[in-house]
């Protein structure tokens, strides 16, 4: 075995292990696009060293998965960066809060069990307990009117 055979192989050891890098480390695919070019590279060799030996059949086949692959990879990344919020206080726009003080326009509701200061445009007879809905999130503090 020559030594442009051992670095084929090591160069496509190191592609492989790129992309289990990448799982562990969100490095927004840089790792996996050198761990495809270093595999690219490495197969290549291989194939021109005869070492792997591949029908033209088995060769459009093995092409043809690795695209389909992609794309269904791409397209759930591509609904998953689509997918409205799900964390965080945007999240909480139109959903009911429970008022624990309230004087006025102002004051702290309760809401996934953090209290929140919170302000409305009119004053509101508001008591203890009372449900509302938040209508903005801004600054951190809650924008409410009352549940219809």
């Amino acid at each position: 075995m020559k030594l442009y055979d051992v670095a084929a192989v090591v160069l496509l050891v190191i592609g492989i292990l790129l992309f289990f890098i990448e799982i562990a480390v969100p490095s927004v695919g840089i790792l996996a696009l050198m761990g495809i070019a270093a595999c690219a590279v490495a197969l290549s060799r291989l194939f021109d060293l005869g070492y792997i030996v591949l029908s033209d059949p088995a060769l459009w086949a093995f092409s043809a998965v690795c695209i389909v692959v992609l794309l269904i990879v791409s397209r759930l990344a591509y609904k998953a960066q689509m997918a409205r919020v799900s964390a965080g206080p945007e999240d909480m726009i139109g959903e009911d809060a429970t008022v624990s003080e309230w004087n006025g326009k102002k004051g702290k509701v309760a809401k996934a069990g953090e209290i929140w200061y919170a302000k409305s445009d009119e004053d509101l007879d508001l008591k203890t307990g009372d449900e509302v809905t938040i209508t903005e999130c801004k600054n951190l503090k809650l924008t409410i009117k009352k549940k219809d």
